[in-house]
């Protein structure tokens, strides 16, 4: 185990790990109590239809996925508002679309190959000093737009109608951190997979909903627990020789039973 650690790629893997947990299962937080939790799958999808188109043009896949993932985030938003439907279904509708052209476009590119799959379950070896890079570049502007406008966030988060009234520009907070998941949501393919990215967005926050009920306490405890389950499920996919997406998402999983046998509470709140 020590010298599999000294590793080169499994460094990689656990610095690269460490970050996009940190902002995916910070922003799972906002996204849990908004009701949008399930955007995440929906992006996932979406972005498996930019990574085929990326691999059918031979250009930078994981940015052409970056790209139309953060442009459907901010549709899903524009949908929503201008159809009068509730995020589920616009959601739904994207996700079924991404899906739709993402096995077109994989089959055109010649089918589904090594390539494609690691996309799809995420590659610890994969992960480049590049992807550090961008990933901590992403992590800065995202704990700085938490930091700036953490009220605004809070406000819109609790009661969209009341913030609008106090004057807070809803459409932008709203878009920015639609941006922000739509960016790592790609981010995080190669540590867990695009079929399972989800996952570190929703339980972080499930988990720390279910032993807290101050929304500052809950936000860090995401974070923690998002971390925790990313450095632990790599360690134990390297000791087991298993997937280290599937075991992220097992160890996020386990936390979230043991926090389970805490007495449920009120429900979170702004203070």
């Amino acid at each position: 185990m020590v010298e599999l650690i000294k590793e080169p790629f499994v460094i990689r893997a656990l610095l690269c790990g460490l970050i996009i947990s940190i902002v995916l299962s910070g922003l799972g937080v906002f996204l849990v109590l908004r009701r949008l939790s399930l955007i995440g799958d929906g992006l996932a999808h979406v972005s498996f239809g930019g990574v085929s188109l990326g691999i059918l043009l031979g250009r930078f896949p994981i940015y052409v996925a970056m790209a139309i993932s953060v442009l459907t985030s901010l549709g899903i938003l524009k949908v929503k508002k201008i159809a009068h439907i509730h995020s589920d279904t616009a959601i739904g509708i994207v996700s079924s679309l991404g899906i739709a052209s993402g096995v077109i476009l994989s089959s055109l590119a010649g089918g589904f190959n090594i390539d494609i799959f690691s996309y799809l379950f995420g590659s610890i070896l994969s992960v480049t000093d590049t992807d550090i890079l961008i990933s901590t570049i992403f992590a800065t502007i995202f704990l700085s737009y938490l930091f700036l406008f953490y009220n605004d966030l809070l406000s819109t988060t609790f009661d969209e109608e009341l913030a609008y009234a106090e004057g807070i520009n809803v459409d932008r907070i709203n878009a920015m951190l639609a941006i922000l998941t739509g960016v790592t949501v790609v981010l995080g393919m190669k540590i867990v997979g695009l079929l399972l990215v989800t996952s570190l967005l929703i339980l972080p926050a499930a988990t720390s909903l279910q032993i807290s009920r101050n929304f500052k306490a809950t936000l860090f405890l995401s974070m923690a627990f998002g971390a925790l389950s990313v450095i632990l499920g790599i360690l134990l996919s390297l000791v087991l020789d298993l997937p280290s997406g599937a075991m992220i998402v097992v160890v996020n999983f386990g936390v979230f039973l043991l926090t389970l046998l805490f007495p449920g509470g009120k429900p979170v709140s702004a203070n």
